[in-house]
């Protein structure tokens, strides 16, 4: 198994019991958390699927993903090539507006030459995030 795989499964565990610090202090300072450019559920607001850059911001990310009722985080697969890893997630939670959603995700995680994670990216169907964020 690669290391940058362990590190990912240390950082899905960390964050499974709540361990906020210990997630924030494996990634880099200049780590860049969905910078996507375009994506719908940022354009309409969604809190969770903001842009960060640094750790202070990562942590008002922890922050605003306290607020979802996970009722599923299942982390099924891994795979690396070089200085990525990819990891598939079904997520299930309820959102504060009471919208309760099943999904689909992948995370793409980027590693600087020290082996910190540099870089997060999520790929969903925003459509239902945007719907958690304000149902219809």
């Amino acid at each position: 198994m690669s290391d940058n795989v362990s590190v990912v499964q240390e950082l899905y565990e960390a964050f499974g019991k709540g361990d906020v610090t210990g997630v924030l202090d494996r990634l880099s300072p200049a780590i860049r958390w969905n910078d996507a450019q375009g994506n719908m559920a940022q354009r309409a607001g969604v809190p969770w699927m903001q842009s960060r850059h640094g750790i202070a911001e990562v942590a008002e990310f922890f922050k605003v993903v306290g607020e979802l009722e996970f009722h599923r985080f299942d982390v099924v697969t891994m795979v690396a090539s070089g200085d990525h890893v990819v990891a598939r997630v079904l997520l299930d939670y309820t959102a504060p507006s009471g919208a309760r959603i099943q999904d689909d995700s992948l995370h793409f995680w980027t590693f600087d030459e020290l082996g910190a994670p540099i870089a997060f990216q999520e790929y969903l169907d925003t459509a239902k995030a945007i719907t958690a964020y304000r149902p219809t």
